[in-house]
C-alpha cells in the first residue's frame, strides 16, 4: 500500500462512521490512523475518549492503531497516516505517539509518516523538523522579548530625561523667583 491508499483507507473508515449517524460535532477533534506493519498488514485506530473522575481522558488514533498492531504480535511500522475527521487533512503523531513508535521498535524511526495524501517522511526527519521549528520559535520569542526589554529601557530612559529636564526647569524658575 502506498501513502495515497492508506489515506483513502482512513477516509473510507471515516465515511462509514459518519454514515452510521451520531453527533458530527464529536468528530471535530478526532482522527483515524492507518498503520501499515512490516508484514504489509494494515491496522487502524480512532481517537477514543472517556470521562474518568469528571475529567475527559482521550487516546490518540495513532496510539490505538499501534497497540492494535502490537496485539497482533507486530512492532515494526512500514508507514502510517492520520487523517482529521473535520478537515480530511493530515495529522502528524504527537510526541508521545512518536516516542511509543520508537520504544516498541527502534527501527521505527525510519517508518514513513504521512505529511500529505501521497507523501511521507521518516519519523526521524519529522522529529528533526519539529525540533528545528521549536528552536526557531524559541529564538523568535527570545528576540521579541529582548526587543520589548530594549524598548522598555528606552522608554524608561526617556522618562528619566524628561523628569530631569522638568526638574531643571523648576530649579531655574525657583532661581528666577529668588533673584527677583
Amino acid at each position: 500500500m502506498n501513502m495515497q491508499e492508506l489515506y483513502d483507507s482512513a477516509i473510507n473508515i471515516m465515511n462509514s462512521i459518519k454514515a452510521s449517524g451520531g453527533n458530527y460535532a464529536t468528530y471535530d477533534s478526532m482522527s483515524v490512523s492507518v498503520v501499515l506493519s512490516e508484514s504489509g498488514k494494515p491496522f487502524t485506530g480512532m481517537n477514543s475518549a472517556t470521562i474518568v473522575d469528571g475529567k475527559l481522558k482521550s487516546t490518540c488514533s495513532e496510539y490505538n492503531a499501534i497497540t492494535s498492531m502490537m496485539l497482533a504480535g507486530e512492532t515494526k511500522i512500514n508507514k502510517m497516516i492520520s487523517v482529521s475527521f473535520k478537515s480530511n487533512g493530515i495529522v502528524v503523531p504527537c510526541e508521545d505517539c512518536q516516542k511509543l513508535m520508537i520504544e516498541i521498535n527502534p527501527e521505527n524511526r525510519l517508518a514513513m509518516v504521512g505529511i500529505s495524501k501521497n507523501e511521507g517522511i521518516t519519523l526521524e526527519s519529522l522529529k528533526a523538523a519539529q525540533a528545528a521549528q521549536a528552536a526557531a520559535q524559541a529564538a523568535a520569542e527570545e528576540a521579541a522579548l529582548e526587543e520589548a526589554e530594549q524598548e522598555s529601557v528606552e522608554e524608561q530612559t526617556e522618562e528619566i530625561v524628561a523628569e530631569e529636564t522638568e526638574q531643571e526647569a523648576v530649579e531655574e524658575q525657583t532661581e528666577e523667583i529668588a533673584a527677583e
